[in-house]
């Protein structure tokens, strides 16, 4: 049973959300599978999705009505998976490390040497979401919580301990587009209103021995997140415009105006080949640089080719390569991305390699 870490992960993950984005401290978003697949980029994208939480000029691309009654991407790192495999495989050594012998403590510690102090990561994201164009009106909700945890093997000094964090985020998010063609052909704009709250458990430490106490283990974690609460209000402001002289859609959202040092002005691109079955996005996020990262984990870059049940995904998410697919079955969609995050503020210095499927029923 290679379980133990995924499933105590997912249990964190699923009380955060009923006490209730990353560790990195940056304003509540929502990742899509779709667009990781394209190198998570957004801005000008949103196509097959409500993507107005990126920015909310999406909305006027909307015909009707789409809808999504559940969203569920689930996401993990290879490092969790490994950790999993050798705490099943050493679940025994673990529980019973007092009663081991000198000789068997030893052993047992160069073997973990290789998973010392690596974390695995897994997140939850349900959201349930729809977005209507009527009277040249773009209307939209969306309702999200994103619930991270992480957890790392140390191979302590006395004995080993696992380390664990966690994070639970809810948003709410109302968006309106209108398109401004009377004063400039091909310019949408849109305007998102956003209610968030976070709650946060603080770095903590669990005994080998007590791997197995799930109850003693969760008690203090829902304590810590009651305690460690804030909540924000915050504002979008989106633009989309078409360019006929490029063919192109060139996209820009001032997110998260209200909610401090988080406030960021993300450009990006769109451009549509062969009746829509091909797409090319490109992302510059942060333009002004207020997070202080390098250049080049600002950019992301993708395409899709869509074959009607079938869409094949690549890009670039900060200089790393993603790939994804999907199968849409109209009301009910799989998709799936292979894709490295940059944990650092520069690319090539802490790459994460991570995992994601998402399902989706709606319209």
């Amino acid at each position: 049973m290679k379980k133990t870490i995924l499933i105590f992960g997912v249990l964190c993950a699923m009380i955060f959300s009923f006490t209730a984005v990353s560790f990195a401290g940056q304003g509540i978003s929502y990742r899509n599978v779709k667009a990781i697949g394209m190198g998570d980029a957004r801005i000008a994208g949103g196509m097959g999705y409500n993507g107005f939480i990126d920015n909310p000029a999406l909305l006027s691309r909307i015909h009707g009505i789409r809808f999504s009654i559940m969203n569920l991407p689930l996401y993990g790192n290879n490092d969790l998976l490994d950790m999993a495999q050798f705490i099943n495989d050493n679940k025994e050594s673990f529980q019973n490390f007092d009663t081991l012998t000198a000789q068997q403590k030893d052993q047992f510690i160069k073997d973990l040497e290789p998973y010392d102090s690596k974390w695995g990561r897994l997140n939850v994201a349900p959201m349930v979401d729809i977005g209507v164009n009527a009277l040249g009106m773009g209307i939209g909700l969306a309702v999200f919580s994103t619930e991270d945890v992480a957890f790392k093997v140390d191979r302590g000094i006395y004995e080993p301990r696992v380390w664990g964090q966690g994070e639970a985020n809810t948003a709410v998010v109302l968006g309106f587009s209108k398109p401004l063609t009377m004063l400039y052909p091909g310019l949408k704009v849109g305007v998102n209103l956003k209610y968030m709250q976070r709650r946060t458990a603080s770095l903590f430490q669990i005994k080998a021995t007590d791997l197995g106490n799930i109850d003693e283990i969760m008690q203090p974690i829902i304590d810590d997140a009651k305690e460690n609460k804030t909540t924000h209000f915050a504002v979008d402001l989106g633009t989309l415009w078409e360019v006929p002289l490029i063919s192109s859609e060139v996209g820009a959202t001032l997110h998260d105006i209200g909610y401090g040092r988080n406030n960021s002005l993300d450009l990006g691109i769109a451009k549509r080949f062969y009746n829509d079955r091909v797409v090319l996005l490109a992302d510059y996020i942060d333009f002004f640089n207020l997070n202080g990262e390098n250049m080049f984990k600002k950019i992301h870059v993708g395409g899709e080719l869509d074959l009607s049940i079938i869409s094949l995904r690549v890009g670039l998410n900060s200089g790393y390569p993603t790939a994804g697919v999907g199968i849409n079955l109209k009301v009910f969609q799989i998709d799936a991305a292979y894709f490295s995050d940059e944990l650092s503020d520069i690319p090539g210095t802490n790459e994460d390699k991570r995992g994601a499927v998402q399902l989706r029923l709606g319209w």
